[in-house]
């Protein structure tokens, strides 16, 4: 078994991955945010929401579906805010 530094590395190397990802999400968010803009289109779908958290549960294997709709929904609020 790894030890607890190794393991830990692995963890940050993963948060920064994330953390791309992240950066990547919030560029398509911001041409969202324009083009809602542009069309007078409300920030907030809920049916949008209620379909991604959806799809997304369906993925999650081992993590608990409570855990990826709390991150989830931090994201999308996150993102409705940077929206506006």
């Amino acid at each position: 078994m790894k030890n607890l530094d190794e393991l830990r590395v692995g963890i940050d190397r993963v948060n920064n991955e994330l953390l791309d990802l992240l950066k990547e999400r919030f560029e398509y968010v911001k041409k969202v945010g324009e083009y809602k803009k542009a069309n007078n289109m409300e920030i907030y779908v809920k049916s949008r929401e209620d379909a991604i958290l959806k799809e997304l549960s369906s993925k999650r294997e081992n993590i608990p579906e409570e855990s990826i709709e709390r991150i989830f929904l931090t994201i999308m609020e996150e993102s409705r805010n940077f929206e506006k």
